[in-house]
């Protein structure tokens, strides 16, 4: 197995072991050593899953409602299980999700990058570069690939050692403007905020590669409030309360959070601020650079015309439906007007 794995990965070969480690979690023997108790308690009916799992238990346990609030994950279990989400972070091939739904987008649109993975120092790369593309290309994503991005994307911006390429590229900027949002605890997505509050000050040169990962983030968040967990929790009753109707996806949540905003309803104070926080955001995005301007107005026409697809297929099934009510009544008229012409002529 080990053996096979890694020649099918010759090219990628720091991520050969790892890769064996993330399909077979029983062969990671750390893992098993310091959170078998776990996973034997909470995540025995899937062993092979059973990383993400305690993962998400770990991510999830302190958020409101939540029924394992209580719980007190063993520090040495608490680092391994972060460890190995940072690594998976790095390479795509280790994200199960990506590896079966984004591997057709990466050889089309990421071939040069995913090339380039195994150097050090450009780990993540791949990663980025379908980030990239759903920011700005989004109908060349699939959805079940853009699903992948999106949620890898959501979790980033709650901890961004979670993106590797971002880590990298603004490490600088996270030292000299974000220091103390760094050593709040993880999971807060502290530093996130701390680099969307920041761009307008960064430098546009020396800080580039920086600025255009973190609007990335936000263009992504335009995409899907999901991606920006802290607007999702701040809006979370309203949603409940002025959009229960609306499907989530496709920013169709974003958008009626906005209109609703817009037209003055009724909202929590904490969901207008941070909406209209983030309608600043875009427009200093916009300020700086008109290029992430039209990918904000890319992202706006998108949730537009898919509503506005939405509501046609609806106005259209509802129309075929009286149609055939009609043709069917019609008929049965027809018949019965027939039948007493016969009767009739009986």
């Amino acid at each position: 197995m080990y053996n096979k794995l890694c020649l099918t990965d010759i090219l990628s070969l720091p991520v050969c072991f790892q890769k064996l480690i993330f399909k077979k979690p029983k062969l990671d023997f750390s893992f098993q050593k310091h959170c078998g108790d776990y996973i034997e308690r909470f995540c025995s009916s899937s062993p092979e899953t059973a990383r993400e799992c305690l993962t998400d238990l770990l991510r999830n346990k302190d958020k409101p409602g939540s029924v394992h609030s209580d719980l007190n994950i063993r520090a040495k279990c608490r680092d391994i299980l972060l460890n190995r989400e940072e690594e998976a972070a790095k390479y795509w091939q280790l994200n199960p999700g990506l590896a079966t739904h984004c591997k057709n987008p990466i050889d089309e649109h990421c071939s040069s990058e995913k090339i380039l993975a195994g150097e050090q120092g450009r780990e993540g790369v791949v990663i980025y570069c379908l980030e990239n593309v759903l920011a700005h290309r989004p109908e060349l994503v699939p959805k079940p690939c853009a699903k992948q991005i999106r949620k890898l994307a959501a979790k980033s911006a709650t901890d961004y050692r979670l993106s590797a390429h971002l880590a990298k590229v603004c490490e600088n900027e996270i030292l000299t403007k974000c220091s103390t949002e760094n050593d709040k605890p993880r999971g807060e997505g502290s530093v996130i905020k701390c680099l969307k509050k920041n761009l307008k000050f960064l430098d546009k040169v020396n800080s580039a590669p920086c600025v255009k990962a973190v609007i990335n983030l936000v263009v992504l968040a335009r995409h899907d409030v999901h991606v920006d967990p802290s607007l999702f929790q701040s809006c979370l009753v309203d949603l409940r309360k002025v959009c229960p109707y609306v499907l989530p996806g496709e920013g169709r949540l974003l958008q009626c959070l906005l209109t609703q905003y817009k037209s003055g309803h009724e909202m929590s104070p904490q969901c207008k601020l941070d909406l209209q926080s983030r309608m600043d955001m875009w427009e200093t995005i916009a300020k700086m650079n008109p290029g992430m301007a039209s990918a904000l107005e890319v992202a706006h026409a998108v949730m537009h015309s898919r509503a506005r697809t939405s509501i046609a297929s609806m106005f259209l099934t509802f129309i075929a439906v009286i149609f055939l009510f009609g043709c069917m009544s019609g008929r049965r008229c027809r018949c019965r007007k027939k039948r007493g012409a016969d009767k009739k002529a009986y």
